[in-house]
């Protein structure tokens, strides 16, 4: 009776470990929502992204999400160096019903440095003046596993 013993413990032992290293591997790729609002005060521009270091792993993708602000309609992603994880390059633009978005992205582009980026809106302000505003923060690859 023994060696049945063993092998079922040894078979729980197996069906935890994978179960417990499929809660930590993916089988789908996720899409990463940066929200962006900039709001338009004044002489002043007050603005917010989340998460300000996107943290994405192999194969996901990432959207823009502008807030609403009627004196920013669109904003304009791009790169701020010639390396770029998505195979689709910058400039990306859009808005409140069409939201900037990255996917497709190249093999092996975790553990590399920061991909740098901005992102641009311009504010209408009294009187039809504009003035464009320059957000600038980071995309970081994960290779493999989570953060």
């Amino acid at each position: 009776m023994r060696p049945i013993t063993v092998v079922a413990c040894i078979t729980i032992a197996a069906l935890a470990a994978a179960a417990c290293n499929k809660d930590l591997a993916r089988d789908t790729n996720t899409n990463l929502l940066v929200d962006v609002s900039i709001t338009c005060t004044g002489d002043g521009v007050q603005f917010s992204l989340s998460p300000w270091r996107a943290s994405l792993r192999e194969g996901d993708e990432i959207t823009w999400n502008l807030a609403s602000d009627p004196a920013i309609s669109s904003i304009t992603i791009n790169k701020k160096q010639s390396a770029w994880p998505f195979m689709t390059q910058p400039p990306y633009s859009g808005g409140h019903d069409k939201q900037p978005h990255a996917k497709g992205m190249k093999a092996n582009q975790g553990g590399k440095p920061p991909f740098k980026y901005s992102v641009t809106g311009i504010c209408t302000r009294a009187g039809g003046i504009a003035d464009t505003v320059v957000i600038d923060p980071d995309m970081i690859i994960i290779k493999g596993g989570t953060q």
